[in-house]
């Protein structure tokens, strides 16, 4: 389910160029806004895991991406990019913190020697 929704930002690029009329480069925003907030958020959602624990993480995380979602409402009545781009680094931020928090309570949860496999 992760993977689609970071697929689904390359989707959104043409569409919002269209949109938008934007210029290549400000297309190659949104993907950089995207994978912009994993290098910032990952490295802090390790220290807040390590203060809440997985289950807590994990449930901050689907939070943050919900705040991103809700932002995209505003986005889209003011149809300003900028407010786009935050809405997208948000979300962003939401699924960094998910993956961190994720993986390694999934690897967990059974027998070490199958724990790559889940």
């Amino acid at each position: 389910m992760w993977g689609l929704i970071t697929v689904l930002v390359d989707a959104m690029v043409p569409r919002l160029k269209d949109i938008f009329e934007l210029s290549n480069f400000k297309a190659g925003l949104v993907q950089l806004a995207w994978f912009l907030a994993y290098f910032i958020f990952s490295i802090p959602a390790g220290f807040l895991l390590r203060k809440v624990g997985y289950k807590k993480g994990i449930i901050a995380g689907l939070a943050v991406m919900g705040l991103g979602c809700l932002i995209f409402y505003p986005a889209a009545e003011l149809r300003f990019f900028p407010v786009f781009l935050f809405a997208l680094f948000v979300v962003a931020g939401g699924m960094a913190l998910l993956q961190v928090a994720a993986n390694p309570y999934i690897s967990a949860l059974g027998p070490e020697s199958s724990a790559s496999s889940r």
